[in-house]
Formats: C-alpha cells, structure tokens, sequence
C-alpha cells in the first residue's frame, strides 16, 4: 500500500490521469524517497511527466519526449524500458523494474496503468540508488563470501584428514569430503541427521571437550577401506561460536614406525645382552636409557639406580669418586671435553683409557640413530698384554730364524713365498730380491736351476711343485751339482702353507762316511777276532780234553801211587784245565751269541736254592780270603722261569768278580725279590769297587780295569752276565765307587721271551686246534 502527502492533499489511484506534482515525498515500508510520475504515449513517443523527473534522472532540461528519457539512460535500461512499453501494448503483465541513469543513479519503475488501446503506459518512478548500491554491496560481499565459502570447501575437501563440525547438541553439521568417503561404510553410528560417526568414543570426547573447554586427544583404531587404521582424533571446543571442530589424523604410519622401533629396540636390546662389550646408550637430553649387565659388570653400577636415568654428567662424577676414571689435572675440563660427544660426535670416535687400578679400557662413541650417543667400552687389557707378547714371540721367532744354521722358508696356499732367513740364502746361493714376500715357488726354483742336475728339469719342477701341494709330511736328502749334499724337510702347516728347511750336510756326511767306514773296519777287525778266538778255541778243546782225561786219571792213582810232589804238579795241571776250559766255553757261547745262535732253554727253577750250590761252589776260595756270604732272598720269589744253564753262570761270574776283588775278610751278599714285573737279583760285595770313568767299559768283551793288574783275569765274565741277562730281555745295573764296593743288579722279566722252538710249538698247536675246529 502505497502512500503520499504533499501541502496536506490526499491524492488517490482515481484521480486525473496526469498530476503535476512539484515536490512530493513517499513512504514505503517506513523508507522516504522522492518520485514522479510519467505517461509515456507510444503513437507519439511523447510522455507527460511531473517536474520533478528531470532532478530524478540527471537531466537540466524538462522532458517531454520519449527520446529525452531514453539519452539519460544507460543502453541496457533503454532496453528495458522498450521491452516494458511492448509488453504495455500487448497487454502483457509488466514487472516493476529498475533503470540506471548516465549520472549513475537507479530509479525503479513501477507501472501503474496503461490505456485501454495499448498505446500509452504510466510508470511510478523514484530514486532507490541508495538502496540499490546497497543491496550491489551486499550481493559483492555475498558473492564474496560465496568465492571464499567454495575455496575454503575446495581446501577442506582436498584435506586427507577428516574434518567435521558439531552443533552445540553435538550433532555433526558439516564434514569435508574424507570424512564423508570415511564413513561410507559406517553405520550404527550416525546421529538424528544421518551423518554416522568415525567411532562410536567420539561424541564421547567431543561432550568433553564441550564440557571442559579444553582440546580432547584419543588414539582409536577405524575401519576404512575393510583395513584397520589408527587415527589421532582432537576436538576442539570453540566458545564464541558455541561450536565444535574435530579433526583425525591416519596415524597408521607413525604406529608401525612405533612398531618397528620396538622391534629394533627389542633387538637392540637382546643384541647388548648378547654382546661382550659393555654397552650404554644415552638420549638427546644426556640421560641413559638403555645398558646391558656386561656395563653393570664393568663399571660396578648399582643397577637400581641406573634405571632411575641419571645424566651423563652424574655417571662421571660417580666413576670419578670411584677412581675409575683415568687421572685428570682438570677433572672439569675432561668432563666437559666427554659432554661435547651429545653435541660434536658426527663420526664413531674411539678412545683409549688407562685406569687407576690397572686396566685399559677402548671406548667407542657412536651417533644414535634416534638421537643420543652409544657408548661401548671393552676391557683390552688382556688383549693388549696378549698382543705384547705375540709382537714379542713374532721378534724372538724372527730373529732365531735369521739365526738358525738351516734354511727355512714358508709358501702359501697360493704357492707364494711368506717369509725366508738368511741361511736359506746362503745355502741355495740366492739374492735378496729372488726370495721376496709373493715371489712365487716356480720362480724361486729357476734362480736354483743350475745347482740341481736334472736332465728333465720342467718335468722335475712341476713334480716338486705338486708335492708342496700335496700337504703331506716328506723329508730327503740331495746331492747337488757343485758336490754339496743338502737334507730337506717339507712341513704342512695349520693355515694352509707348507715349511721347507734345508740344512748343508756336506762336511757331517764326510764326517759320517768316515765313521761308517772306520765302524765296518772295527767291525770286520772284531768280526775276525771272534772268528779267531772260535777257531782257536775248538783246536785248543782237542788236546785240551786229552790233557784233562790223563790229568783226571792220574789224580785218581789209576797208574798206581804218585808221590807228594807229582800230585802236586797232577793238581796244578787238571786245574789249569778246568780254567783253560771254562775260557774257552766262555769264548764259545760269546761268538755264539754275536751269530745269533744261541738260544735259550727256558725251564722253572728255584733261584734261592741254585745261590746255595753256587755259594758252596766257591767255598774254597772264599775260605783263602777270609770271606763271609749271606744269601738275602725273600721266600716269596720261589720258583722263577729261565735258562736254569745261563742263570747259573751269571750268578758265578758275578760271585767269582764279588771274590776277586773283595777285601779281605770282606762280606758279599746275594739276593733276589719279586717285583710287580721281573725278578731283581744282586750281588753286592765291600771290594775295591770301580772308577765311575770305567763303569761304562765294564761290560764289554776282554776289559780289564785297573784292579786287572791286581789280579788276574780274563775280562769275559761281566760280557757274558750283560749278554745272557739281555738274551731273557732284562737288562744289567751297576752301582760302584772306589774304596766302597760294588752292586751289580739283574733285572729278569717274570716272562722270558718265547724262544724259536716255543714258537714252532705254539704255532704247531694253533694248527691242530684250528683243523680240529674245522673238522667238527
């Protein structure tokens, strides 16, 4: 409803067609604005207008044509005002509409009635510029908002985090595009609008932060895409917008990168408790957050309070009060110098520390991979002492070879020399550079080629090549062209090389060759000898056995009565017989045994009762030089096994020696005792003994000491004892001094061994038993 009032008249729709008004005021809605009327007549193209018009459209001059009108306005208005009149004339329904003039003001233009022909149109028109502009404003600052409404969707919707915003009721009244593909497969979660939830915990946490004020975290696992993810939710409360914001974040990734640095944690971990060293791990903030038992054990650490972390620092002053430190002048600047590891270390540094009580610690510091610094400490004391003493061996086991009269050089695997000495040099003739480090055994051998005589030389150096291969222990001896003669050696080693020694035995094998042939000289001399003594003594047995006879027949008055002195003489010669005959039999089983002949016939016997007959068999002599015997034999030695025929004359010539060369009214003992595997026998007498210088000679055939010029006597009885007791495979002890007697000690095995007829025995009977076996 539309009203006006001008000088207090109230002018209504049905007054004259065309009013003249001169200044007049509106109201609409409570807003004043000026207007006119105009009557457009289009047969004409004339209007009729109030004189306010041309105020209204920026014209100075009054309009009273169409064409006027249309030149103050823009040509889109124009256009406007055309289409409006065309309708008016079809009698079509006309809209109000709005006009912009050249001095760029609006007039809205209302049509009020056109007439009944069609041919002319009255229009309200008033000035809504002001209005206008601001509704432009507002429709800019709209289309604004609009621009930065779709921006910050397009921002939001490009976001891979959810976002979502909660009503005060937290009901969810937006969420950008991952939210929305999140919750696609949700459901059971959403709330009155439909809009599901990430996690039925989450209106939860929102009521919270909504409660609170303060920003509400909480890690919870969600299903998106059939996989289970972690996501960090927040949601924020925002009290002058009496709103929430939420956010997640697919923190999937950080979860297994969690994983894994426990894994590498734990293995971390299992791998210091595995390991030797004594291992410490500091953070970034210089506090311990990981060790093993081997650092407890090293440093005597109080494991309780290692796992409170203590600082760097703190661990250095306690091993400072505990003299585990290496002495310092400035313990402060030291200590300074070691924090400067959390800040300076970009490379492992190793270090080496000499301790108070004795031990050398190497330290090593590494960068930690998740920021920090790893220490390790071993204890190389023993180490170090261990490689002192390798350095030392190495230099002893060098210098005594460069000392050693042999040659000595070593190959590798790989057929190459490793190390040589000088007497190797020496010996095959060769240079420095011919034995060098890596020279190979093929080029070492050509230096030498023209000491060796080998018609087929390759074939030769390829053969000795291969033995050195062969690692297999060899030794030889070679005659060389220049006519030194060399003994070699070939070693395998552990490591895979093989030792070759060499040694120049030219002037030895003179020496030997020498010997040898004096040694076959004597021998063939002693050979002879022998053979003469044999000779001699089967010729001498002839007559021998004759004089004996005659002698024995003569004693025992055969012939008739001899007087005092023809006995006498009778005497003298059957004695001498019965020694010219004990000599030769002596002779005679002496070459038998050098030849081999003579065997033994083993028998059991009792040994204490042959010391009596042998006793009572130079009971005569002892009688002459006043002697006394005591047989000191254990009954327990009994019935023992041997050559009954050679015991007995071991137990005379040793008794004979006791007799001869004992002191008048001297004692001689004889004894024997079981022991676990022989019999021992002795002969023991207080005589003139033995020079120590002639106890080695004692035994050997036809030697006389010095007591030999004393009195008399053949050499051959200690010969036969030594040989009759090594035929029962015994052997012969001697025990003497000047001035203090003589032991002589036979030691005769409980088993003597089996003679060749035992043998043919044994083996006969192991025949019969076997065909008897067979047979059966």
């Amino acid at each position: 409803m539309l009203t006006a009032s001008a000088s207090g008249l109230v002018i209504g729709w049905a007054a004259a067609r065309f009013y003249l008004v001169r200044s007049t005021k509106f109201t609409e809605s409570g807003m004043t604005f000026g207007c006119a009327f105009v009557e457009v007549d289009t047969r004409r193209s004339t209007i009729r207008a109030s004189s306010y018009l041309p105020t209204l459209i920026g014209s100075k001059k009054v309009i009273t044509k169409l064409a006027d009108l249309k030149k103050c306005l823009t040509a889109e208005s124009v256009g406007l005002i055309d289409e409006a009149l065309e309708k008016a004339m079809a009698h079509e329904p006309v809209e109000s509409f709005v006009v912009k003039t050249l001095t760029q003001s609006f007039v809205e233009c209302i049509p009020q009635k056109e007439s009944a022909e069609g041919h002319s149109m009255t229009l309200l028109m008033h000035d809504v510029t002001s209005r206008q502009r601001n509704q432009l404003m507002m429709q800019n600052e709209s289309e604004a908002m609009k621009e930065e409404v779709r921006r910050y969707s397009a921002i939001l919707n490009n976001a891979r985090a959810p976002l979502w915003i909660r009503d005060q009721d937290m009901v969810i009244q937006y969420c950008n595009l991952s939210y929305t593909k999140a919750v696609e497969d949700l459901s059971g979660h959403g709330d009155e609008l439909g809009v599901p939830e990430l996690h039925q915990n989450v209106r939860k946490l929102a009521k919270k932060a909504h409660d609170t004020g303060e920003e509400q975290t909480e890690r919870m696992h969600i299903i998106i895409d059939g996989k289970r993810k972690l996501f960090n939710v927040r949601e924020v409360h925002v009290p002058e917008m009496n709103l929430n914001l939420g956010f997640a974040y697919d923190i999937s990734e950080l979860e297994e990168a969690e994983e894994q640095v426990n894994s590498y944690k734990s293995a971390q971990d299992d791998l210091m408790e595995s390991a030797s060293s004594a291992i410490a791990i500091y953070g970034s903030d210089m506090r311990l957050k990981s060790y093993n038992h081997s650092y407890v054990r090293m440093w005597g650490y109080d494991e309780a309070w290692l796992d409170t972390g203590p600082t760097f620092s703190e661990v250095l002053e306690l091993l400072r009060e505990k003299r585990r430190l290496p002495e310092q002048a400035n313990f402060q600047a030291y200590k300074q110098q070691r924090l400067a590891l959390f800040t300076n270390i970009l490379e492992p540094t190793e270090e080496i520390h000499f301790l108070p009580d004795g031990r050398t610690i190497r330290s090593i510091a590494i960068p930690h991979a998740l920021g920090g610094v790893l220490l390790s400490y071993e204890d190389v004391t023993d180490r170090l002492a261990l490689e002192r003493s390798y350095n030392t061996l190495i230099a002893v086991q060098r210098e005594t070879l460069d000392n050693l009269h042999e040659g000595v050089i070593v190959f590798g695997e790989d057929g190459r020399i490793r190390l040589t000495n000088p007497a190797l040099r020496k010996i095959w003739e060769l240079k420095d550079e011919d034995v060098t480090e890596g020279v190979h055994i093929s080029d070492t051998m050509e230096q030498i080629k023209h000491l060796l005589p080998e018609q087929n030389w390759e074939e030769y150096k390829k053969s000795f090549i291969e033995k050195t291969q062969s690692r297999s222990l060899m030794a030889s001896r070679r005659e060389r062209s220049d006519g030194k003669v060399v003994d070699w050696s070939m070693v395998p080693l552990p490591d895979g090389g093989t030792l070759l020694t060499y040694i120049d035995v030219t002037d030895s094998m003179l020496v030997e060759r020498s010997l040898r042939e004096k040694n076959e000289a004597l021998q063939a001399a002693d050979r002879l000898k022998t053979e003469f003594l044999a000779n001699v003594s089967y010729e001498l047995r002839s007559p021998l056995t004759s004089i004996s006879g005659f002698s024995e027949m003569l004693r025992q008055n055969y012939f008739g009565e001899l007087t005092e002195t023809q006995s006498e003489y009778i005497e003298g010669i059957h004695e001498s017989a019965q020694h010219l005959s004990h000599l030769i039999n002596d002779i005679l089983d002496l070459a038998s045994i050098e030849a081999g002949y003579l065997t033994l016939e083993i028998s059991e016997f009792n040994l204490r009762d042959m010391f009596s007959v042998m006793i009572s068999l130079l009971q005569e002599r002892m009688k002459e030089f006043k002697l006394h015997a005591e047989i000191e034999c254990d009954d327990a030695v009994g019935i023992i096994k041997g050559d009954e025929t050679r015991i007995r004359q071991v137990i005379f010539h040793l008794l004979s020696n006791a007799v001869k060369y004992s002191k008048s009214g001297g004692e001689i003992r004889i004894g024997a005792a079981r022991e676990k595997e022989h019999i021992r026998m002795w002969v023991a007498d207080d005589g003139i003994g033995i020079e120590e210088s002639e106890q080695d000679s004692i035994f050997e055939k036809f030697y006389r000491g010095q007591a030999g010029s004393v009195k008399s006597g053949t050499g051959l009885g200690l010969s036969m004892v030594k040989n009759f007791i090594q035929l029962h495979g015994g052997k012969v002890l001697l025990d003497s001094a000047p001035g203090k007697g003589t032991t002589v000690t036979c030691l005769i095995p409980l088993n003597p061994p089996v003679t060749e007829d035992e043998k043919a025995m044994i083996n006969e009977a192991m025949q019969v038993q076997k065909e008897t076996t067979e047979t059966s």
